[in-house]
């Protein structure tokens, strides 16, 4: 991937993509024209001798390049990359842009014709949803994939804690969660050295607190707890990780899709259920998070535009399982997106192929 593209760096679903831009819109789409990809131009060397229907691949031959945006984490990356490879292999004409904080990511699908972000968390930004969806009417929402159905966020513990591990010789360590009464009565079971005699909860950059209002969410709900900041997903992911190999109790933020969930057992804590009036700027979070709904987002009049394009999109479909399952094997294997998704190609010829359904006019 291109690393002098727009980029951020990575956050969580909540946080990272609500970010205030630090770019006006035009220096953004300035960057976002010269963005390419440094590793997709091969990935339809990998369909082997398949070929799509002619009338499909003359129909995304001449509506030209499309543009898609990624953002810098791996599900995005896995389904960019993927559709990006898709239409490659039907014959489209393809480049992909990294964008990483939400405001940008609007701003250019505004002003471009030819863009398209395969996951966005709207859920996350209902505020630029407002206006660039339902007032400005400047930017496209596609139906829904089944990665949607399967998506969350919020406080985790590994499920052992709850129900222990005979098999690993773990015993329950707080067998009252995921219900969030329990949790002081596991102030022990969470505490660290440097968490004052409190539980901890992890978080991932401290920048993300305000969006998620976890000290908020602690103080409303008498929790004696303290928030502590991993201070990147990476590190976030690493402390998971080293918890989840050695069997230890952590108490801390994830989210799915994501390699975490896909690979370990892990369980949400379950808050007071959500409500608008408990979560944002000045309120209590004493709820649960609210719907975290995936979009698949374009420019203004994409399928006006691009109808070949448009109804590849429509057919492109994920479950959260298949994503998991590359995000995984890209962590695993050290494989980059692109080279996942080529292995992923390979094993699954049916399924992408289905995708060009339509798509001949």
């Amino acid at each position: 991937m291109n690393l002098h593209c727009v980029r951020r760096g990575s956050a969580g679903p909540g946080a990272r993509r609500s970010m205030q831009s630090v770019l006006g819109a035009a220096a953004v789409l300035a960057l976002v024209a010269g963005c390419g990809t440094g590793r997709t131009s091969d990935s339809a060397a990998s369909v082997g001798d398949w070929k799509a229907p002619k009338a499909v691949s003359d129909a995304l031959k001449k509506e030209g390049e499309v543009q898609v945006i990624l953002h810098d984490n791996s599900s995005s990356s896995v389904q960019a990359q993927l559709y990006a490879a898709v239409l490659r292999a039907f014959g489209g004409n393809v480049k992909i842009a990294t964008v990483n904080d939400y405001p940008s990511t609007f701003a250019i699908l505004s002003k471009a014709k030819n863009q398209v972000d395969p996951e966005m968390w709207t859920g996350s930004a209902p505020d630029l949803v407002k206006k660039y969806i339902k007032d400005d009417k400047t930017v496209d929402m596609f139906e829904v994939s089944d990665v949607d159905k399967t998506a969350a966020e919020g406080w985790y513990v590994p499920t052992y804690v709850i129900k222990g591990d005979p098999a690993r010789g773990i015993k329950p360590s707080c067998p009252g969660l995921p219900d969030w009464h329990a949790l002081n009565k596991c102030v022990n079971v969470f505490k660290t050295p440097d968490s004052g005699g409190k539980g901890r909860y992890l978080s991932g950059a401290k920048s993300w607190e305000p969006a998620y209002g976890d000290n908020e969410r602690i103080k409303s709900l008498k929790l004696n707890y303290k928030v502590a900041f991993a201070g990147s997903e990476a590190a976030l992911q690493a402390e998971w990780t080293r918890a989840e190999e050695q069997g230890k109790p952590i108490l801390a933020l994830m989210w799915s899709p994501h390699y975490l969930t896909a690979k370990y057992n892990l369980t949400k804590i379950k808050f007071p259920p959500y409500t608008p009036d408990c979560w944002g700027p000045g309120k209590s979070y004493a709820c649960d998070w609210g719907p975290l709904n995936i979009d698949k987002l374009t420019s203004r009049n994409f399928r006006g535009h691009y109808p070949a394009a448009a109804q590849v999109l429509d057919n492109y479909n994920l479950d959260g399982k298949q994503l998991g399952e590359m995000m995984t094997q890209m962590v695993d294997s050290g494989k980059t997106a692109d080279q996942v998704v080529a292995d992923w190609m390979k094993k699954n010829p049916s399924v992408w192929q289905a995708w060009s359904k339509g798509a001949d006019k």
